[in-house]
């Protein structure tokens, strides 16, 4: 090296080379981190080699193979399934995928769903603790869902994947009701300690359903669909009362609109600490309420309605 030009020399090349360490540093960051997993579907997951949730696939460049070092467990929640995890290694990241049913994962601290895929989690930060939980909501639990889970101890270490497949919830018992001057219909299919409510009745007004009144006046617990689809859990104070809200218990599954009329599926558990359902309620009847708020009545100025109904719902 000419002297001239040699100090200078070994400085590019010590540049060159703490650029070089920086790169393979970021790849080998890169390539452990389930940020980067794709969103494939169920056919992708059981058919390709790269980039699923598969044993025999390759992920990050590792070979995922099986593994039962980490167990699952699903038991349900107010929301769907919450599954967890435990035995996870020190420092594991990992990914969990469902398939066989629609619907999304609720991200919890540290999660963090993948782009433009409800039904696939992933941890952003490496596991503190040996066990982690995810709370998946699915939109029709009548239908067989598999959670597959894969993780990795750090580059170079493998991945690992393990599944479980969790059963559909089958209905006790289901019972529906029309109420003919409010064009409202509820219907309930009781899940074990899930219940899971479908109100259908106007897209352009806002609607109401009480539970355990025998009057047409809404006081208890009632479920408000409003103009705009928004959903309200309120305490009743009855005939020309107005309802308080009151802290949500149930999730909204499903909200759809065809030629004017609006159907809203929730899922909610029997006990919430609000309003406490009971399976032998639906046995001997339970009484219903329903309100219509009419054209031009907005709900969030809780105009009056301009007409009630009143019915039971009960089992057979």
């Amino acid at each position: 090296i000419n002297a001239e030009y040699g100090d200078r020399s070994v400085a590019v090349m010590a540049i060159t080379l703490e650029l070089s360490i920086l790169l393979v540093i970021a790849l080998g960051v890169s390539h452990t981190h389930p940020a980067g997993l794709s969103c494939a579907t169920d056919e992708q997951t059981a058919t390709e080699k790269a980039d699923v949730l598969r044993v025999g696939a390759t992920i990050m460049q590792m070979n995922v193979s099986a593994s039962s070092s980490v167990s699952l467990s699903a038991v349900p929640n107010p929301n769907g399934l919450t599954i967890s995890m435990a035995n996870l290694p020190p420092a594991a990241y990992y990914a969990i995928r469902a398939s066989g049913q629609s619907g999304s994962f609720l991200i919890g601290q540290g999660q963090n769903v993948t782009s433009d895929c409800a039904s696939q989690l992933y941890s952003t930060t490496a596991a503190a603790n040996a066990s982690s939980s995810a709370s998946w909501s699915g939109d029709d639990v009548h239908t067989d869902v598999t959670f597959t889970v894969v993780w990795s101890e750090g580059p170079g270490n493998g991945i690992f994947l393990t599944s479980l497949e969790a059963a559909s919830l089958e209905a006790v018992s289901a019972m529906s009701t029309s109420m003919a001057k409010t064009n409202v219909t509820v219907s309930v299919e009781l899940l074990g300690d899930q219940m899971q409510i479908t109100l259908v009745g106007s897209a352009t007004e806002w609607y109401g359903v009480g539970f355990g009144a025998d009057s047409p006046s809404m006081k208890g617990y009632a479920i408000v669909v409003d103009e705009t689809g928004g959903l309200h859990e309120l305490n009743m104070g009855g005939k020309g009362v107005p309802g308080s809200e009151i802290p949500g218990t149930a999730l909204v599954l499903q909200n759809n609109v065809k030629a004017g009329v609006r159907t809203m599926v929730l899922s909610r558990a029997m006990h919430a600490g609000v309003f406490n359902f009971a399976s032998a309620d639906f046995k001997t009847g339970l009484a219903v309420s329903s309100a219509f708020g009419g054209i031009g009545a907005k709900w969030s100025a809780q105009k009056m309605h301009v007409a009630t109904d009143v019915s039971v719902l009960k089992e057979g």
